[in-house]
């Protein structure tokens, strides 16, 4: 993994947890 890629991993993770943690909660209540 080069170090380049790390900040786009990490931004495409952030984005998935975000679009993830949205969709439970407004599930929920």
């Amino acid at each position: 993994m080069s170090a380049s890629s790390y900040p786009a991993i990490m931004i495409a993770v952030s984005g998935w947890i975000n679009k993830w943690q949205g969709l439970p909660v407004r599930h929920h209540r």
